[in-house]
Protein backbone atom coordinates (compact mmCIF):
# COMPACT_ATOMS: atom_id res chain seq x y z
CA UNK A 1 0.00 0.00 0.00
CA UNK A 2 1.00 3.66 0.00
CA UNK A 3 3.48 5.17 0.05
CA UNK A 4 5.32 3.81 -2.96
CA UNK A 5 8.95 4.85 -3.36
CA UNK A 6 9.02 7.29 -6.32
CA UNK A 7 12.11 5.44 -7.60
CA UNK A 8 9.96 2.37 -8.30
CA UNK A 9 8.66 2.47 -11.87
CA UNK A 10 4.85 3.00 -11.98
CA UNK A 11 4.53 0.17 -14.49
CA UNK A 12 6.14 -2.24 -12.07
CA UNK A 13 3.88 -1.11 -9.22
CA UNK A 14 0.84 -1.66 -11.44
CA UNK A 15 2.06 -5.16 -12.26
CA UNK A 16 2.33 -5.92 -8.55
CA UNK A 17 -1.27 -4.75 -8.18
CA UNK A 18 -2.22 -7.01 -11.09
CA UNK A 19 -0.56 -10.14 -9.70
CA UNK A 20 -1.77 -9.45 -6.16
CA UNK A 21 -5.35 -9.00 -7.30
CA UNK A 22 -5.07 -12.25 -9.25
CA UNK A 23 -4.03 -14.05 -6.07
CA UNK A 24 -7.03 -12.60 -4.23
CA UNK A 25 -9.31 -13.77 -7.06
CA UNK A 26 -7.94 -17.31 -6.91
CA UNK A 27 -8.17 -17.51 -3.11
CA UNK A 28 -11.76 -16.28 -3.20
CA UNK A 29 -12.62 -18.71 -5.98
CA UNK A 30 -11.28 -21.51 -3.77
CA UNK A 31 -13.75 -20.50 -1.06
CA UNK A 32 -11.24 -18.80 1.22
CA UNK A 33 -12.42 -15.93 3.44
CA UNK A 34 -10.42 -13.34 5.33
CA UNK A 35 -8.47 -12.39 2.19
CA UNK A 36 -7.10 -8.84 2.32
CA UNK A 37 -4.90 -7.01 -0.17
CA UNK A 38 -3.40 -3.51 -0.34
CA UNK A 39 -2.93 -3.37 3.43
CA UNK A 40 -0.34 -3.54 6.21
CA UNK A 41 2.85 -3.13 4.17
CA UNK A 42 4.03 -0.08 2.27
CA UNK A 43 6.10 -0.26 -0.94
CA UNK A 44 9.06 1.66 0.42
CA UNK A 45 12.66 0.68 0.86
CA UNK A 46 15.17 -1.58 -0.91
CA UNK A 47 15.61 -3.65 2.23
CA UNK A 48 12.35 -5.43 1.39
CA UNK A 49 12.07 -4.61 -2.31
CA UNK A 50 15.50 -5.16 -3.87
CA UNK A 51 14.07 -6.61 -7.06
CA UNK A 52 11.69 -3.67 -7.54
CA UNK A 53 14.76 -1.55 -8.40
CA UNK A 54 15.87 -4.14 -10.94
CA UNK A 55 12.71 -4.52 -13.00
CA UNK A 56 11.37 -7.44 -10.95
CA UNK A 57 8.07 -7.91 -9.16
CA UNK A 58 7.93 -8.65 -5.46
CA UNK A 59 4.76 -10.19 -4.05
CA UNK A 60 4.35 -10.78 -0.31
CA UNK A 61 1.82 -13.36 0.81
CA UNK A 62 1.41 -13.86 4.53
CA UNK A 63 -0.99 -15.90 6.62
CA UNK A 64 -2.01 -15.58 10.23
CA UNK A 65 -0.12 -18.07 12.36
CA UNK A 66 -1.30 -21.04 14.36
CA UNK A 67 0.49 -22.22 17.50
CA UNK A 68 3.34 -23.76 15.55
CA UNK A 69 1.60 -26.90 14.22
CA UNK A 70 -1.22 -26.89 16.80
CA UNK A 71 -4.64 -25.53 15.77
CA UNK A 72 -6.02 -22.47 17.54
CA UNK A 73 -9.57 -21.28 18.06
CA UNK A 74 -10.22 -17.56 17.73
CA UNK A 75 -13.34 -15.96 19.16
CA UNK A 76 -14.92 -13.05 17.25
CA UNK A 77 -14.12 -10.67 20.12
CA UNK A 78 -10.43 -11.64 19.92
CA UNK A 79 -10.05 -10.35 16.39
CA UNK A 80 -8.09 -7.10 16.38
CA UNK A 81 -10.24 -4.04 15.76
CA UNK A 82 -7.87 -2.15 13.50
CA UNK A 83 -5.00 -2.76 11.12
CA UNK A 84 -3.33 -0.33 8.68
CA UNK A 85 -5.37 -0.32 5.49
CA UNK A 86 -8.50 -2.18 6.62
CA UNK A 87 -10.79 -2.99 9.53
CA UNK A 88 -10.79 -6.77 10.07
CA UNK A 89 -14.39 -6.93 11.27
CA UNK A 90 -15.80 -4.85 8.44
CA UNK A 91 -16.32 -5.55 4.77
CA UNK A 92 -14.43 -3.21 2.44
CA UNK A 93 -13.24 -3.09 -1.19
CA UNK A 94 -9.94 -4.75 -0.29
CA UNK A 95 -11.43 -7.12 2.32
CA UNK A 96 -14.66 -8.35 0.81
CA UNK A 97 -15.29 -11.45 2.95
CA UNK A 98 -14.13 -10.96 6.55
CA UNK A 99 -13.10 -13.97 8.63
CA UNK A 100 -14.84 -13.58 11.97
CA UNK A 101 -13.32 -16.37 14.01
CA UNK A 102 -13.26 -20.14 14.33
CA UNK A 103 -10.58 -22.80 14.14
CA UNK A 104 -7.33 -21.98 12.37
CA UNK A 105 -4.83 -24.69 11.48
CA UNK A 106 -1.45 -25.20 9.89
CA UNK A 107 -3.37 -26.94 7.09
CA UNK A 108 -5.20 -23.66 6.35
CA UNK A 109 -1.90 -21.81 6.10
CA UNK A 110 -0.42 -24.39 3.73
CA UNK A 111 -3.53 -24.35 1.53
CA UNK A 112 -3.53 -20.55 1.29
CA UNK A 113 0.14 -20.39 0.39
CA UNK A 114 -0.11 -23.14 -2.24
CA UNK A 115 -3.02 -21.35 -3.90
CA UNK A 116 -1.07 -18.09 -3.87
CA UNK A 117 2.06 -19.70 -5.32
CA UNK A 118 0.14 -21.48 -8.08
CA UNK A 119 -1.67 -18.22 -8.88
CA UNK A 120 1.64 -16.42 -9.38
CA UNK A 121 2.97 -19.20 -11.61
CA UNK A 122 -0.23 -19.29 -13.66
CA UNK A 123 -0.23 -15.52 -14.20
CA UNK A 124 3.46 -15.50 -15.11
CA UNK A 125 2.89 -18.23 -17.65
CA UNK A 126 -0.19 -16.74 -19.28
CA UNK A 127 1.25 -13.20 -19.41
CA UNK A 128 4.83 -14.18 -20.13
CA UNK A 129 5.28 -11.93 -23.14
CA UNK A 130 3.70 -8.94 -21.39
CA UNK A 131 5.97 -9.35 -18.37
CA UNK A 132 9.10 -9.64 -20.52
CA UNK A 133 8.12 -6.66 -22.63
CA UNK A 134 7.44 -4.57 -19.54
CA UNK A 135 10.77 -5.59 -18.00
CA UNK A 136 12.41 -4.12 -21.11
CA UNK A 137 10.30 -0.95 -20.88
CA UNK A 138 11.19 -0.42 -17.23
CA UNK A 139 14.92 -0.74 -17.96
CA UNK A 140 14.64 1.54 -20.98
CA UNK A 141 12.94 4.26 -18.95
CA UNK A 142 15.70 4.04 -16.35
CA UNK A 143 18.32 4.67 -19.04
CA UNK A 144 16.45 7.85 -20.00
CA UNK A 145 16.58 9.31 -16.48
CA UNK A 146 17.80 12.90 -16.54
CA UNK A 147 17.38 14.14 -12.97
CA UNK A 148 19.82 13.94 -11.41
CA UNK A 149 22.34 13.35 -14.16
CA UNK A 150 24.75 11.58 -11.81
CA UNK A 151 26.07 11.20 -8.28
CA UNK A 152 29.71 11.91 -7.49
CA UNK A 153 31.61 10.19 -4.69
CA UNK A 154 34.63 12.51 -4.26
CA UNK A 155 38.06 10.92 -4.14
CA UNK A 156 38.86 12.70 -0.88
CA UNK A 157 36.92 11.03 1.94
CA UNK A 158 37.23 11.05 5.70
CA UNK A 159 37.00 7.25 5.63
CA UNK A 160 38.19 5.81 2.27
CA UNK A 161 37.29 2.27 3.38
CA UNK A 162 33.68 3.34 3.94
CA UNK A 163 33.59 4.91 0.47
CA UNK A 164 34.87 1.64 -1.00
CA UNK A 165 32.15 -0.20 0.93
CA UNK A 166 29.53 2.05 -0.63
CA UNK A 167 30.83 1.47 -4.16
CA UNK A 168 31.08 -2.26 -3.53
CA UNK A 169 27.42 -2.30 -2.44
CA UNK A 170 26.32 -0.46 -5.57
CA UNK A 171 28.27 -2.80 -7.81
CA UNK A 172 26.79 -5.79 -6.02
CA UNK A 173 23.42 -4.43 -7.18
CA UNK A 174 24.71 -4.38 -10.80
CA UNK A 175 25.16 -0.60 -10.90
CA UNK A 176 27.76 0.62 -13.38
CA UNK A 177 30.34 2.85 -11.70
CA UNK A 178 32.87 5.05 -13.50
CA UNK A 179 36.00 6.82 -12.28
CA UNK A 180 37.21 10.24 -13.41
CA UNK A 181 40.57 10.07 -15.15
CA UNK A 182 41.25 13.80 -14.68
CA UNK A 183 40.13 16.58 -12.32
CA UNK A 184 36.79 18.05 -13.33
CA UNK A 185 34.17 20.56 -12.34
CA UNK A 186 30.44 19.87 -11.99
CA UNK A 187 27.61 21.65 -10.24
CA UNK A 188 29.92 24.50 -9.28
CA UNK A 189 32.37 22.23 -7.43
CA UNK A 190 35.81 20.88 -8.30
CA UNK A 191 36.60 17.18 -7.99
CA UNK A 192 39.89 15.31 -8.06
CA UNK A 193 40.83 12.60 -10.50
CA UNK A 194 39.83 9.24 -9.08
CA UNK A 195 36.41 10.47 -7.96
CA UNK A 196 33.64 7.96 -8.62
CA UNK A 197 30.76 8.95 -10.91
CA UNK A 198 27.49 7.00 -10.92
CA UNK A 199 25.52 8.09 -13.97
CA UNK A 200 21.74 7.70 -13.83
CA UNK A 201 21.42 6.70 -17.50
CA UNK A 202 21.57 2.96 -16.85
CA UNK A 203 19.04 0.14 -16.32
CA UNK A 204 19.45 -0.13 -12.54
CA UNK A 205 19.87 3.54 -11.73
CA UNK A 206 16.77 3.39 -9.53
CA UNK A 207 18.71 1.20 -7.11
CA UNK A 208 21.64 3.63 -7.01
CA UNK A 209 19.40 6.66 -6.68
CA UNK A 210 17.35 5.34 -3.79
CA UNK A 211 20.49 4.34 -1.87
CA UNK A 212 22.36 7.58 -2.47
CA UNK A 213 19.68 10.23 -1.99
CA UNK A 214 17.93 11.36 1.18
CA UNK A 215 14.44 10.05 1.75
CA UNK A 216 11.35 12.13 2.50
CA UNK A 217 8.71 9.64 3.59
CA UNK A 218 5.24 11.12 2.97
CA UNK A 219 3.69 9.70 6.13
CA UNK A 220 0.58 10.84 7.96
CA UNK A 221 1.19 11.44 11.71
CA UNK A 222 -2.06 9.60 12.38
CA UNK A 223 -0.72 6.50 10.62
CA UNK A 224 2.96 5.89 11.47
CA UNK A 225 5.04 4.02 8.88
CA UNK A 226 5.02 0.25 8.97
CA UNK A 227 8.78 -0.11 8.83
CA UNK A 228 11.99 1.83 8.33
CA UNK A 229 11.80 4.98 6.22
CA UNK A 230 15.45 5.82 5.49
CA UNK A 231 18.21 3.98 3.67
CA UNK A 232 20.67 6.71 2.68
CA UNK A 233 24.00 4.88 2.52
CA UNK A 234 26.25 7.97 2.49
CA UNK A 235 24.76 9.02 5.85
CA UNK A 236 24.96 5.51 7.32
CA UNK A 237 28.56 5.07 6.17
CA UNK A 238 29.78 8.61 6.71
CA UNK A 239 30.65 9.16 3.04
CA UNK A 240 30.36 12.38 1.03
CA UNK A 241 28.10 11.98 -2.02
CA UNK A 242 26.90 14.81 -4.27
CA UNK A 243 24.01 14.81 -6.75
CA UNK A 244 24.86 16.48 -10.07
CA UNK A 245 21.73 17.82 -11.75
CA UNK A 246 23.07 18.98 -15.11
CA UNK A 247 25.22 16.92 -17.50
CA UNK A 248 28.93 17.59 -17.09
CA UNK A 249 31.93 17.02 -19.34
CA UNK A 250 33.82 14.44 -17.31
CA UNK A 251 36.56 12.16 -18.68
CA UNK A 252 35.51 8.74 -17.40
CA UNK A 253 36.58 5.13 -17.46
CA UNK A 254 34.93 2.05 -15.93
CA UNK A 255 35.94 1.77 -12.29
CA UNK A 256 36.32 -1.98 -12.41
CA UNK A 257 35.45 -4.16 -9.43
CA UNK A 258 35.85 -2.30 -6.14
CA UNK A 259 36.28 -4.48 -3.07
CA UNK A 260 36.27 -2.80 0.31
CA UNK A 261 39.25 -3.82 2.45
CA UNK A 262 38.44 -6.17 5.29
CA UNK A 263 38.30 -4.15 8.50
CA UNK A 264 41.48 -4.49 10.52
CA UNK A 265 41.14 -6.20 13.88
CA UNK A 266 40.58 -3.59 16.55
CA UNK A 267 42.81 -3.53 19.59
CA UNK A 268 40.33 -3.40 22.46
CA UNK A 269 41.83 -5.38 25.42
CA UNK A 270 38.63 -5.18 27.43
CA UNK A 271 36.85 -8.30 28.63
CA UNK A 272 33.52 -7.89 26.86
CA UNK A 273 30.26 -9.68 27.56
CA UNK A 274 27.20 -9.42 25.30
CA UNK A 275 23.89 -10.11 27.05
CA UNK A 276 21.90 -12.86 25.35
CA UNK A 277 18.31 -13.08 26.52
CA UNK A 278 16.41 -16.32 26.06
CA UNK A 279 13.87 -14.19 24.19
CA UNK A 280 15.51 -13.79 20.76
CA UNK A 281 16.68 -10.31 19.73
CA UNK A 282 17.91 -9.68 16.19
CA UNK A 283 19.88 -6.72 17.53
CA UNK A 284 21.84 -9.10 19.75
CA UNK A 285 22.82 -11.05 16.65
CA UNK A 286 23.86 -7.90 14.81
CA UNK A 287 25.91 -6.79 17.83
CA UNK A 288 27.87 -10.04 17.79
CA UNK A 289 28.23 -9.91 14.00
CA UNK A 290 29.72 -6.41 14.04
CA UNK A 291 32.16 -7.29 16.82
CA UNK A 292 33.25 -10.36 14.87
CA UNK A 293 33.77 -8.38 11.64
CA UNK A 294 36.24 -6.15 13.45
CA UNK A 295 37.95 -8.95 15.35
CA UNK A 296 36.72 -7.87 18.77
CA UNK A 297 36.60 -10.82 21.19
CA UNK A 298 33.55 -11.19 23.43
CA UNK A 299 31.57 -13.74 25.42
CA UNK A 300 27.81 -14.24 25.37
CA UNK A 301 26.21 -13.86 28.79
CA UNK A 302 22.87 -15.54 29.52
CA UNK A 303 20.55 -15.03 32.49
CA UNK A 304 22.11 -17.79 34.65
CA UNK A 305 25.61 -16.51 33.87
CA UNK A 306 24.71 -13.02 34.97
CA UNK A 307 22.63 -13.95 38.02
CA UNK A 308 25.50 -16.12 39.27
CA UNK A 309 27.33 -12.86 40.05
CA UNK A 310 31.06 -12.30 40.47
CA UNK A 311 30.84 -10.41 37.18
CA UNK A 312 33.72 -8.02 37.79
CA UNK A 313 36.18 -10.89 38.01
CA UNK A 314 35.12 -12.01 34.51
CA UNK A 315 34.20 -8.81 32.65
CA UNK A 316 35.16 -5.18 32.25
CA UNK A 317 32.05 -4.25 30.26
CA UNK A 318 28.66 -5.80 29.55
CA UNK A 319 26.67 -4.80 26.44
CA UNK A 320 22.88 -5.00 26.42
CA UNK A 321 21.49 -4.99 22.85
CA UNK A 322 18.17 -3.41 21.89
CA UNK A 323 15.39 -5.09 23.89
CA UNK A 324 12.48 -4.00 26.04
CA UNK A 325 13.20 -3.56 29.75
CA UNK A 326 10.28 -5.80 30.68
CA UNK A 327 11.68 -8.59 28.50
CA UNK A 328 15.11 -8.29 30.10
CA UNK A 329 13.56 -8.43 33.56
CA UNK A 330 10.91 -11.11 33.02
CA UNK A 331 11.79 -13.11 29.88
CA UNK A 332 9.43 -15.89 28.86
CA UNK A 333 6.53 -16.67 31.19
CA UNK A 334 6.34 -20.07 32.84
CA UNK A 335 4.78 -22.52 30.41
CA UNK A 336 5.79 -20.60 27.28
CA UNK A 337 9.08 -22.47 27.01
CA UNK A 338 10.87 -25.30 28.82
CA UNK A 339 11.65 -24.26 32.38
CA UNK A 340 15.37 -23.66 31.76
CA UNK A 341 14.49 -20.95 29.19
CA UNK A 342 11.88 -19.06 31.21
CA UNK A 343 12.31 -15.98 33.36
CA UNK A 344 14.62 -13.01 33.07
CA UNK A 345 17.14 -11.21 35.22
CA UNK A 346 14.57 -10.33 37.89
CA UNK A 347 15.85 -8.76 41.10
CA UNK A 348 18.79 -11.15 41.51
CA UNK A 349 20.16 -10.11 38.14
CA UNK A 350 19.69 -6.42 38.92
CA UNK A 351 21.59 -6.89 42.18
CA UNK A 352 24.44 -8.58 40.33
CA UNK A 353 24.65 -5.64 37.93
CA UNK A 354 24.66 -3.13 40.80
CA UNK A 355 27.55 -5.02 42.42
CA UNK A 356 29.32 -5.01 39.06
CA UNK A 357 29.04 -1.20 38.95
CA UNK A 358 30.12 -0.92 42.58
CA UNK A 359 33.35 -2.69 41.67
CA UNK A 360 34.09 -0.40 38.71
CA UNK A 361 32.32 -2.31 35.95
CA UNK A 362 30.91 -0.66 32.81
CA UNK A 363 27.47 -1.26 31.34
CA UNK A 364 26.48 -0.31 27.77
CA UNK A 365 22.77 -0.21 26.92
CA UNK A 366 21.58 0.09 23.31
CA UNK A 367 18.30 1.71 22.31
CA UNK A 368 15.28 0.32 24.20
CA UNK A 369 17.40 -1.56 26.72
CA UNK A 370 18.37 1.83 28.20
CA UNK A 371 14.99 1.83 29.93
CA UNK A 372 16.22 -1.09 32.05
CA UNK A 373 19.04 1.08 33.41
CA UNK A 374 16.52 3.75 34.39
CA UNK A 375 14.14 1.28 36.03
CA UNK A 376 16.53 -1.10 37.75
CA UNK A 377 19.98 0.46 38.19
CA UNK A 378 19.37 3.94 39.57
CA UNK A 379 20.09 5.99 36.44
CA UNK A 380 18.23 9.21 37.20
CA UNK A 381 17.29 10.70 33.83
CA UNK A 382 13.97 11.95 32.49
CA UNK A 383 13.12 10.37 29.13
CA UNK A 384 11.18 12.28 26.50
CA UNK A 385 7.67 10.71 26.51
CA UNK A 386 7.51 8.21 23.60
CA UNK A 387 4.10 9.54 22.59
CA UNK A 388 5.62 12.96 21.86
CA UNK A 389 7.65 11.86 18.82
CA UNK A 390 8.02 9.08 16.29
CA UNK A 391 10.92 7.86 14.15
CA UNK A 392 10.32 4.20 13.22
CA UNK A 393 13.59 3.84 11.35
CA UNK A 394 15.02 7.23 10.37
CA UNK A 395 18.37 8.98 10.18
CA UNK A 396 18.55 11.91 12.58
CA UNK A 397 21.25 14.55 12.98
CA UNK A 398 23.11 14.86 16.26
CA UNK A 399 25.88 17.16 17.42
CA UNK A 400 28.80 15.44 19.14
CA UNK A 401 30.79 16.68 22.12
CA UNK A 402 34.32 16.63 20.76
CA UNK A 403 35.79 16.39 24.26
CA UNK A 404 33.96 13.15 25.11
CA UNK A 405 36.00 9.95 24.81
CA UNK A 406 32.91 8.36 23.24
CA UNK A 407 33.09 10.57 20.14
CA UNK A 408 36.79 10.41 19.30
CA UNK A 409 37.57 9.95 15.61
CA UNK A 410 34.21 11.31 14.44
CA UNK A 411 33.18 14.66 12.89
CA UNK A 412 31.27 17.32 14.82
CA UNK A 413 27.90 16.20 13.44
CA UNK A 414 26.73 12.80 12.24
CA UNK A 415 23.45 11.08 11.40
CA UNK A 416 22.39 8.31 13.78
CA UNK A 417 19.88 5.50 13.29
CA UNK A 418 16.77 6.17 15.35
CA UNK A 419 14.12 3.48 15.63
CA UNK A 420 11.72 5.21 18.02
CA UNK A 421 14.88 5.54 20.05
CA UNK A 422 14.87 7.10 23.52
CA UNK A 423 16.09 10.60 24.24
CA UNK A 424 16.63 12.28 27.60
CA UNK A 425 16.39 15.66 29.23
CA UNK A 426 19.63 16.11 31.17
CA UNK A 427 19.31 19.07 33.57
CA UNK A 428 22.19 21.16 34.81
CA UNK A 429 23.80 19.64 37.85
CA UNK A 430 23.21 16.08 36.67
CA UNK A 431 26.21 13.76 36.93
CA UNK A 432 25.47 12.65 33.38
CA UNK A 433 27.72 13.76 30.56
CA UNK A 434 26.05 14.19 27.17
CA UNK A 435 28.19 12.92 24.30
CA UNK A 436 25.59 13.40 21.52
CA UNK A 437 22.71 15.85 21.47
CA UNK A 438 19.98 16.68 18.98
CA UNK A 439 20.26 20.18 17.46
CA UNK A 440 17.57 22.79 18.04
CA UNK A 441 16.30 22.42 14.46
CA UNK A 442 16.99 20.40 11.32
CA UNK A 443 16.97 17.08 13.17
CA UNK A 444 15.65 14.90 10.34
CA UNK A 445 18.42 13.85 7.96
CA UNK A 446 16.48 11.22 6.01
CA UNK A 447 13.19 9.38 6.41
CA UNK A 448 10.26 10.44 8.61
CA UNK A 449 10.05 12.19 11.95
CA UNK A 450 7.09 13.26 14.00
CA UNK A 451 7.50 15.62 16.96
CA UNK A 452 10.84 17.23 16.12
CA UNK A 453 10.31 19.92 18.77
CA UNK A 454 10.18 17.28 21.48
CA UNK A 455 13.68 16.09 20.58
CA UNK A 456 15.28 19.52 20.10
CA UNK A 457 18.29 19.87 22.37
CA UNK A 458 17.74 16.48 24.05
CA UNK A 459 20.47 13.93 24.72
CA UNK A 460 20.97 10.91 22.45
CA UNK A 461 24.15 9.45 24.00
CA UNK A 462 24.87 9.73 27.71
CA UNK A 463 27.75 8.71 29.93
CA UNK A 464 26.36 8.25 33.47
CA UNK A 465 28.63 7.51 36.45
CA UNK A 466 27.37 5.36 39.32
CA UNK A 467 30.00 5.20 42.03
CA UNK A 468 33.21 3.84 40.51
CA UNK A 469 31.17 2.27 37.71
CA UNK A 470 29.70 3.77 34.59
CA UNK A 471 26.54 3.31 32.52
CA UNK A 472 26.57 4.37 28.87
CA UNK A 473 23.15 4.91 27.31
CA UNK A 474 22.78 4.80 23.52
CA UNK A 475 19.56 6.47 22.37
CA UNK A 476 20.17 4.89 18.97
CA UNK A 477 21.10 1.60 17.34
CA UNK A 478 24.81 2.18 16.61
CA UNK A 479 25.21 -1.17 14.82
CA UNK A 480 21.83 -1.24 13.03
CA UNK A 481 21.76 -4.37 10.84
CA UNK A 482 25.46 -3.95 10.21
CA UNK A 483 24.73 -0.85 8.11
CA UNK A 484 25.37 2.19 10.34
CA UNK A 485 29.10 2.00 9.66
CA UNK A 486 29.99 5.46 10.91
CA UNK A 487 28.20 4.98 14.24
CA UNK A 488 30.11 1.75 14.90
CA UNK A 489 32.85 4.04 16.18
CA UNK A 490 30.62 5.21 19.04
CA UNK A 491 30.21 1.63 20.23
CA UNK A 492 33.88 0.80 19.80
CA UNK A 493 34.83 3.92 21.77
CA UNK A 494 32.52 2.81 24.60
CA UNK A 495 34.35 -0.51 24.72
CA UNK A 496 37.75 1.19 24.60
CA UNK A 497 36.69 3.45 27.45
CA UNK A 498 35.83 0.40 29.53
CA UNK A 499 39.30 -1.01 28.90
CA UNK A 500 40.97 2.27 29.89
CA UNK A 501 38.85 2.58 33.02
CA UNK A 502 39.61 -1.01 33.98
CA UNK A 503 43.35 -0.34 33.71
CA UNK A 504 42.98 2.66 36.03
CA UNK A 505 41.17 0.61 38.68
CA UNK A 506 43.73 -2.16 38.50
Amino acid sequence: MDPIDPNIDPLLAQECNLIGTGIAVDLTAAGKTGVVMNALYDFWGPGRHYQAYHGGLRILTESASARLASPITVRPDEIETSQPGFLPRQRSWNYLQPWLGGQWRLRDIVDDQLIAMESVLYQAATRREDLLRNFYRIGLRATERSSPWAFVIPARQRDPAAAAKLIETLQFGQVEVDRATQPFQAGGQKYDAGSYVIRMQQPYSSYAKTLLERQSYPGDPRHPPYDVTAHTLPLLLGVDAVAIDAPADVPLEPAGAVVAPRPPALSIPARIGVYQSFVPSDDEGWTRWVLEQFGVPYRSVTNPDLIAGDLRRRFDVLVFPDQRAATISAGYREGEMPDQYTGGLAEHGAQALRRFLAHGGRLVFLNRSTDYALRSLGVNLKPVPPADYGSPGSLLNVVLDASSPLTQGLPAQIAIWSEDSPAWDVPKGSPARVAARYPQSGILASGWLMGERSLAGKAALVDYPIGPGRVILFGLRPQYRGQSWQAFQLLFNALRLAAADSAKHE
